[in-house]
């Protein structure tokens, strides 16, 4: 006995050969295939319509249909092939194929294939629905394709008016249309692609120029006895970032090439390089600190009656960035504003929280009017405007003071810095 194979498959050496159903789990595209080789043998043979059924029954391997044949073959004899191959399907096929294929149909979208290949499996699905009531019709499947095509193949379409009936002729002219708009989207790869390859030639440009800048020896009246002692003055080499001081420019925005801190860039794009070997010194926490901007400050006392003292700004400018933003939909970049979200730039205190302190608070010379997230109900926040004018000084620096903040202190960039 054979031993089922997953799936069952059609074999036919010729046309004129009884097509072979190998033993294996029956599928709707499988009985199909089937069913056309059955149709060419019976053609070539030229089988009278009331011998089609004896002659093909038996091209079926698997045991249970053979014997399902056997129990019922005085019937299924005396039908045609057409009503023969609905009694298999009936029987053999899941009870909801027909409901299956049907689904799968309709729930097909074109997306990023070419829409003739769709179209062909679109065409391939409803076939097998053929003598059943999910069959669509010509006008049908084209209202189908047509309600399922990709977004920009429509405007081209509806652009196109193509009023062409027969299905055949009009897939093949949708295709002509889709052809164009895949076009365009390769077209539009390769442009970007481009510029992207210019763009990394800048910048690598760039760096080589800034690279070549610094290995060039200064200016001078003595540049020639410079070069050449300082070639004659031995090497030292750089010694090798202890684990402090890697912590150390960790947390204070440090480069591990230049080693300084507080910069604005890391070791991928460090514009300064290597500090020299021979004048470098190791880092510590002293030399952080010295390095370290101060911050400004305004002392008052309780009584202070000075006219003319001087009050530093405590807030930082917002940090924003002019960027350029492309789309497929336009033809050239678009330069925005863009707000880089950094933190709070003001420090705010507690005003009401402020007087268990005993802290003094002065008036400040200048309004500032910002929105803050205020409670107004037991519930929740909302936006409300407010006016910035007092502020205290605490231990380490000065801060604003804000009626009804949701927390005792605000720390902002100013806190971090």
């Amino acid at each position: 006995m054979t031993t089922p194979s997953k799936m069952a498959r059609v074999e036919q050496k010729a046309a004129n050969m009884l097509p072979i159903l190998a033993v294996g789990e029956i599928s709707p595209e499988v009985l199909l295939a089937w069913e056309m080789g059955c149709r060419q043998f019976l053609m070539h043979k030229n089988v009278p319509d009331t011998e089609m059924v004896r002659k093909v029954a038996w091209g079926m391997r698997d045991p249970m249909i053979q014997t399902w044949y056997l129990d019922n073959h005085n019937r299924f004899n005396k039908l045609s092939f057409a009503e023969y191959m609905k009694e298999v399907r009936s029987y053999w096929l899941p009870s909801n194929w027909d409901f299956t294929v049907r689904r799968k149909m309709w729930s097909s979208m074109q997306g990023q294939r070419p829409f003739n290949e769709w179209a062909f499996e679109i065409q391939s699905l409803n076939n097998l629905l053929q003598d059943t009531p999910s069959h669509l019709t010509d006008t049908d499947l084209r209202r189908h394709l047509e309600a399922r095509m990709h977004s920009d193949l429509v405007d081209k379409y509806y652009a196109e008016k193509i009023i062409e009936t027969d299905l055949r002729k009009w897939i093949e002219m949708v295709g002509l249309l889709d052809d164009q708009r895949l076009l365009d989207i390769e077209r539009f790869k390769e442009l970007h692609e481009a510029v992207w390859r210019a763009e990394r030639r800048k910048i690598t440009t760039s760096k080589k120029s800034a690279s070549s800048a610094r290995s060039k020896p200064k200016a001078g009246r003595n540049m020639s006895t410079t070069s050449i002692s300082s070639s004659s003055r031995p090497f030292t080499r750089l010694p090798r970032l202890t684990d402090d001081e890697r912590q150390l420019l960790r947390d204070n925005e440090g480069c591990f090439k230049c080693r300084e801190p507080f910069v604005q860039h890391s070791s991928n794009n460090c514009p300064e390089g290597f500090p020299n070997g021979a004048t470098y010194t190791p880092l510590t926490a002293a030399s952080i600190s010295a390095k370290k901007s101060p911050m400004p400050s305004a002392v008052l006392g309780y009584e202070s009656d000075s006219s003319e003292e001087y009050v530093a700004p405590f807030t930082t400018l917002h940090l924003t960035w002019d960027c350029p933003v492309d789309s497929p939909v336009i033809s050239s970049s678009v330069v925005v504003s863009a707000l880089i979200d950094r933190g709070p730039p003001t420090v705010l205190i507690d005003e009401a929280k402020l007087s268990n302190l005993a802290s003094a608070t002065a008036r400040y010379p200048s309004l500032s009017h910002v929105q803050l997230h205020c409670p107004v109900t037991r519930n929740g926040f909302s936006p409300s405007c407010i006016t910035l004018n007092l502020y205290t000084h605490l231990a380490l620096y000065a801060q604003f003071t804000a009626p009804n903040l949701c927390t005792f202190l605000l720390s902002g960039i100013g806190f971090c810095m």
